[in-house]
């Protein structure tokens, strides 16, 4: 039945939005520790020269990781949403109205 693929499908998405974002929030705590760069900050000091207290590979990595994960998550997101209208709008076409009932 379509319904119950859909519903599943809608239901892995969840947990696959929910792992995304786990895995954001670790990313967003480690950029956002005391002395770090943050999730914008600048990666060199004020004389132009690569910032000596941080690694500068990882935090790029960690930025490029996060901008993936949010677009990977509005992606998974406006799916559930394309999904949970389809299955209330399925439940609603097979719903009898009041009128259909003779009450």
């Amino acid at each position: 039945m379509v319904g119950t693929n859909l519903k599943a499908e809608t239901m892995k998405l969840m947990d696959e939005r929910t792992n995304t974002e786990t895995e954001m929030d670790v990313i967003i705590q480690r950029l956002c520790q005391p002395g770090g760069p943050g999730l914008s900050g600048n990666l060199v000091d004020s004389e132009g020269f690569p910032r000596t207290d941080i690694d500068i590979p990882t935090v790029r990595a960690d930025r490029r990781r996060l901008a993936e994960l949010r677009n990977d998550h509005k992606i998974i997101t406006e799916k559930i949403d394309q999904n949970i209208q389809v299955l209330h709008s399925a439940r609603l076409a097979s719903t009898p109205s009041v009128k259909d009932s003779g009450t």
